[in-house]
């Protein structure tokens, strides 16, 4: 907040928009990396990476009844495809540091108010 905000009770909430990127923290808020150089920087998964297409395939095909609130597909894009394809493929000392994973508004809201909830 800048100074020239006198009256703090002002402010009802703060929003934030972001695109469906995966973000990989510990239980205590700490980076954990989804990156072949393991640097604990590199914690995001972007909206738009497909390495997941086939974990979204097999999900899709499963017919789990959660589907219908997706529109009965599951995209690579998503979420659960997502952190399927890192259970799979991240290094188990990494998978096992895992403690939280966020999609980027809610880890935005995470970082300005240090509650892990939208």
């Amino acid at each position: 907040m800048t100074d020239d905000i006198k009256d703090k009770q002002l402010i009802k909430g703060i929003g934030f928009d972001a695109t469906c990127s995966l973000v990989a923290l510990t239980t205590s808020g700490e980076p954990v990396t989804v990156s072949p150089s393991k640097d604990p920087q590199c914690n995001i998964i972007m909206w738009l990476d497909h390495r997941a297409t086939d974990q979204a395939k097999r999900i899709s095909c499963s017919k789990h009844k959660v589907l219908k609130y997706v529109g009965g597909v599951l995209s690579p894009e998503m979420q659960t495809a997502k952190m399927l394809w890192l259970k799979e493929n991240l290094p188990l000392e990494c998978w096992k540091k895992v403690g939280l994973f966020l999609d980027l508004p809610e880890y935005l809201s995470y970082m300005a108010t240090g509650v892990p909830v939208r």
